[in-house]
This record gives C-alpha cells, sequence and structure tokens, in this order.
C-alpha cells in the first residue's frame, strides 16, 4: 500500500507540471488488473529513475478508462513479473507505452488482451518477457513497434491473436533459442517486416508445409508489404530459424551502384 502510494504520488506531483494536475496509478497488483480505480486519463512520463523501485516481483498494470493515455519508460531497465497493456473498459480509447528502456518481465507480457485497447512501442531498446506474449484478442487491438534496432524476445509463445498487428522496422522479433517459444497467429493478425529485420523461430518452424509457411502463403506475413515466401530469406543454424527480407529489385539497384563508385573511388586513389 505504501509503494502504491509513493507511486502515485510520484507520478501526480510530475502531472503538476503540464496544462492539467492529473494523478496517475501504477499499482502493483495480484488481482483486478484492469479496475476502472488503476487508470490513466492522460499522459504521462514514467521515468523510474527518481521513482522507488519496482521489484522484480511485481505486475505492472497500464490502462486507461475514458481517454488515450501514453506513457514512456526512458530512463531506468525495469524488470518485472508481469506487464499488461490495454484499455479499461469498453470505448475506442488507447493505452500506449513508448520504450526507450529496457523493459524485462520473467512472465507474461500481454498487449490488449481480455483489457482494452493497447500499443507498444519498443525504440531501440530490448523487451524480453519471460512466459508467453500475448498481442490482441477478438475484441480489442493489439499494436507492436519494434524500430531502430528494437528488439522483443520472449521465451514463451508469441500469440498474435485476433486484432493484432506487429511491425518491425530494422528491429528484431525474436523467440529465444532453445526455449521451444514459437509464433501463433490467428484470424486478422499481421506481421510486417520491414527494411533491415530478422524473425528469429525457437527451432526450425519453416520445414515443407510447416504451421508457418502457411502464414505467409496466407499473407499474414509480410516483406515490406510484400506477401509471398520469394520475399524472405532463412537460415536455419540448428537451433533456429532466422527469417529476414529479401530486399527489393530497386534496393539491389542502389547497392550496385554503390559498389561501382566505390571501385571507382579505388581505382582513382592508386
Amino acid at each position: 500500500m505504501k509503494k502504491t502510494f509513493l507511486l502515485t504520488s510520484f507520478v501526480a506531483l510530475a502531472a503538476v507540471q503540464g496544462a492539467f494536475a492529473v494523478n496517475y496509478d501504477i499499482e502493483n497488483l495480484t488481482a483486478n488488473f484492469w479496475d476502472s480505480s488503476h487508470s490513466f486519463h492522460e499522459d504521462a512520463i514514467w521515468k523510474l529513475g527518481s521513482m522507488p523501485t519496482l521489484l522484480v516481483t511485481d505486475t505492472v498494470s497500464i490502462s486507461s478508462k475514458t481517454a488515450n493515455s501514453t506513457i514512456d519508460l526512458s530512463a531506468s531497465p525495469v524488470s518485472v513479473a508481469v506487464v499488461k497493456l490495454g484499455r479499461y473498459g469498453n470505448g475506442a480509447s488507447i493505452a500506449t507505452l513508448n520504450v526507450t528502456a529496457n523493459l524485462t518481465t520473467s512472465g507474461v507480457f500481454e498487449i490488449a488482451k481480455a483489457g482494452g485497447n493497447g500499443s507498444l512501442f519498443v525504440d531501440g531498446a530490448t523487451v524480453t518477457a519471460g512466459g508467453n506474449t500475448t498481442v490482441g484478442d477478438a475484441t480489442y487491438s493489439g499494436v507492436l513497434s519494434i524500430d531502430n534496432g528494437g528488439i522483443f524476445e520472449t521465451a514463451g509463445t508469441f500469440v498474435m491473436a485476433e486484432n493484432s498487428t506487429v511491425t518491425v522496422t530494422d528491429g528484431t522479433l525474436k523467440m529465444l533459442a532453445g526455449s521451444g517459444s514459437r509464433i501463433t497467429m490467428v484470424g486478422t493478425a499481421l506481421l510486417n517486416l520491414n527494411g533491415d529485420s530478422q524473425l528469429w523461430l525457437g527451432g526450425d518452424q519453416t520445414g515443407a508445409g510447416s504451421v508457418f509457411n502457411g502464414y505467409i502463403a496466407s499473407g499474414l506475413i509480410k516483406a515490406d508489404g510484400n506477401v509471398g515466401a520469394e520475399n524472405f530469406s532463412q537460415v536455419f543454424d540448428g537451433t533456429k530459424t532466422i527469417v529476414t527480407v529479401i530486399p527489393e529489385p530497386a534496393t539491389y539497384a542502389i547497392w550496385g551502384g554503390l559498389l561501382v563508385l566505390g571501385c571507382a573511388a579505388a581505382r582513382r586513389s592508386r
């Protein structure tokens, strides 16, 4: 109870510095994660460097009841047990978590699973889930974006439910090697791999007739917006499969041009 009060007091103090004084709660509870009393109503800055240290046994629930909410994890790495992200109750509002400092959970990581719309943006940081990861569900929209060298890795199954979109742009989505973790996609799930991105699978899940190849064939997984296995390259080293985007012909042309210029410059220097 004391920890909850300290957390609430700090974030409320930070909010006073803005245009409106609003209380924000990051509560560590064992039940009723989406209760209306545990909600965000406007934007907040989540800077752990100035807050009491969260315990590795804590569950962090981030939700919004009546309006869009954005929380930034940008100061210090955080390790907790569970993260649940989404909007409490019915409606179109979205709870968003921006991560630019490393975040680790020993248990599950849930984005909009039975708790409202949620969006997680990982920019240049590493997010590690020790248990299963779930994005979206039959009712709520879940979004995961991994950018600028960011990594999202999970030791459990990576579940993309209905109404889920995962976009990787110059980043990595990783099923931890040796963990037996897999990717599971349902219904309207969509995985976009863009630019210099990689998808690491926990073991070889790309054999002939595999479920994973079925995902690619059905258009659930796209490479730079393109559908089909011919747009991906795959490497299997006995432990994991790495699926990467094959550059489009225009990209090869650019690389070729750069190579020609480099050779010409080398000749001139001689």
